[in-house]
């Protein structure tokens, strides 16, 4: 009886650790090869927002799906890798509304930061800046 719970914890534990390793190392691929391809093309301001959306797209989207499978996680219930695959589709939507209200929000930020953060900038404007982008933050 004791050799059959370490065999289920042990098959548990490995279920488990591919659960956090697979999604994490695929979202570190595509970070790897959307900074290779930032690298690349780092005189092209157009790339550069492309590959940044899509980064921040695929981030969102895994983070809702893996969020799901936590739950089933968090109530003691098995969860496979399968799962979080089958997540995905599901979150699709949400994920892709959660990543534009952040690249709608990094937009209006960097454009603000411009703005009062310029050259010539008084102190006014530069308190003023300092205001709205600690309430972009």
């Amino acid at each position: 009886m004791l050799s059959f719970f370490f065999r289920k914890n042990l098959y548990d534990g490995w279920d488990n650790l591919m659960l956090l390793a697979v999604p994490n190392l695929i979202l570190s691929a595509l970070t790897f090869g959307g900074g290779a391809l930032m690298f690349a093309g780092r005189d092209y301001l157009a790339l550069w927002i492309v590959t940044a959306s899509v980064l921040v797209c695929a981030y969102s989207v895994a983070a809702l799906a893996w969020a799901e499978v936590s739950v089933k996680l968090a109530d003691g219930m098995p969860a496979s890798l399968k799962d979080f695959f089958t997540a995905v589709p599901s979150c699709l939507a949400d994920g892709l509304k959660y990543a534009g209200t952040l690249l709608a929000a990094s937009a209006v930020t960097g454009i603000g930061g411009a703005y009062y953060f310029r050259k010539n900038a008084t102190i006014v404007g530069l308190m003023a800046g300092s205001a709205f982008c600690w309430v972009s933050l």
